[in-house]
């Protein structure tokens, strides 16, 4: 996603989607444009595409920049680790957690 200005590139959004949402990654601007916050106007852009295609949320990914803050992010765990007995019984409640973990239990 690009901005641009009388035939000039602005600025630059560098991110990808996954199958729920589109992860916004990094924004390269010629610092020329600053005073226009181009970071700010292509993140509304990607949010707005985010809408026109029904998902509501944007992963703004890792990190706890301001922005994100001023924008209503949250912060998420990135992971989760679950460690069980090797016990028989630990063994099956770690089956079934990675077969719930990958959608194939309720």
């Amino acid at each position: 996603l690009a901005l641009v200005r009388a035939g000039e590139i602005a600025a630059e959004h560098f991110g990808f989607w996954s199958g729920r949402a589109p992860h916004y990654y990094n924004v390269a601007f010629d610092e020329r444009f600053a005073s226009f916050s181009p970071g700010g106007l292509l993140l509304r852009e990607t949010l707005r595409r985010a809408c026109e295609k029904g998902r509501g949320q944007i992963d703004l990914l890792r990190g706890d920049e301001a922005y994100k803050r001023d924008w209503g992010g949250i912060c998420r765990p990135l992971s989760t680790i679950t460690v069980f007995n090797r016990t028989l019984a630990g063994r099956l409640l770690g089956l079934w957690a990675r077969c719930r973990a990958f959608g194939r239990l309720p």
